[in-house]
């Protein structure tokens, strides 16, 4: 499973700019996947439908740099090789492509299978995460939950709270069909991208209905990264990313037990523990879903619970933080950076 998510991560990691087409542009690979391995030639075409300028701007990022590459091309009226190059592995890069207004991008992926974390395995990492595990199993899951109205024919939706000993609740929109057999649903835990007061922070209903619809059914649950009481006036979320939570990855940084992701943690591996106890899920199929911050969190998930079969970590934060101590660039929220 371990060497599974690595692979997956690595590709997700750029897989939402592969052969990317932006209104009229369109880039092209030598390798449809992007993956590359060292000796292989990385090739990178431009077309453009209906362009209004003569000159593009290409900018190339390798490993992730600070500081791009840039070209300018002049462009006529047909496909236009802007990357040519052999590149030995590991190594990532990143094309973006400025024609007038319009903008794409395209990365790809050398010898992803190689790549090594810029830090060594935390000595007693398992042994810490282990103990906080067997204090979440040793209590009971408690939950209160409050049913939504106006719910779609055949569903149902609650607004969840649940119980975390010593941390905030994991709170969220849990639904599912009605009338479903027992041990006949998949699991989906959908995670939320960084932030505390944009739509793209705040558990809807209709987000967990959404996956709860999908294929033949769900137990799906849209979890709020911060134990935030769902359905509040925006003035609620506003004041919580001024105040309580204001920078709040910074928080405890500098003890494991303070640090907030912790908490963040704890809340999705207890949701998870939520879900498992449902009459109706298989016992087998369950897939987390997240990005950027919510990537990095399914991605934790896989990796703190065994009982994980699938992960879809979209550009996923909060991986190899190190890598900046060795010259690189880590993953938000960066806490090793200097600048």
């Amino acid at each position: 499973m371990k060497n599974y998510l690595l692979h997956l991560f690595l590709i997700l990691l750029f897989f939402a700019c592969l052969n990317t087409t932006a209104q009229n542009i369109q880039l092209i690979q030598s390798h449809k996947n992007g993956i590359y391995k060292t000796g292989d030639t990385v090739q990178i075409k431009v077309l453009l439908k209906n362009f209004d300028t003569d000159s593009i701007k290409i900018k190339i990022r390798k490993n992730n740099s600070k500081e791009p590459e840039t070209k300018i091309f002049s462009y006529l009226d047909d496909t236009l090789l802007i990357f040519n190059e052999i590149i030995k592995g590991p190594a990532s890069l990143i094309i973006e492509v400025n024609a007038g207004k319009q903008f794409a991008s395209t990365g790809a992926l050398v010898d992803p299978e190689k790549f090594k974390p810029g830090t060594k395995r935390p000595r007693k990492i398992d042994k810490f995460w282990n103990k906080e595990k067997e204090t979440l199993s040793s209590n009971p899951v408690q939950v209160n939950a409050r049913l939504q109205g106006n719910v779609e024919t055949g569903y149902a939706c609650a607004d969840v709270e649940i119980n975390i000993p010593g941390s905030k609740p994991a709170t969220g929109y849990f639904a599912k069909p009605l009338n479903a057999k027992p041990k006949s649903l998949p699991i989906v835990l959908f995670l939320r991208a960084a932030g505390v007061k944009g739509s793209w922070c705040i558990s809807k209903p209709g987000e967990a209905l959404r996956w709860a619809k999908m294929g033949n059914g769900a137990l799906a649950f849209d979890l709020n990264a911060h134990g935030m009481q769902n359905g509040q006036p925006q003035k609620y979320y506003d004041e919580l990313e001024a105040g309580a939570l204001k920078n709040y990855w910074e928080i405890g940084i500098e003890d494991r037990n303070q640090y907030y992701f912790k908490g963040m943690y704890l809340r999705l591996m207890q949701t998870l523990n939520f879900l498992t106890i449902q009459p109706e899920w298989d016992g087998k199929r369950i897939i987390v879903i997240g990005e950027s911050q919510g990537g990095g969190q399914a991605l934790a998930a896989a990796g703190l619970d065994k009982r994980v079969t699938a992960v879809v970590a979209t550009v996923p934060a909060m991986c190899d933080f190190g890598n900046e101590l060795k010259g690189g660039t880590g993953g938000w929220p960066n806490p090793f950076r200097s600048d």
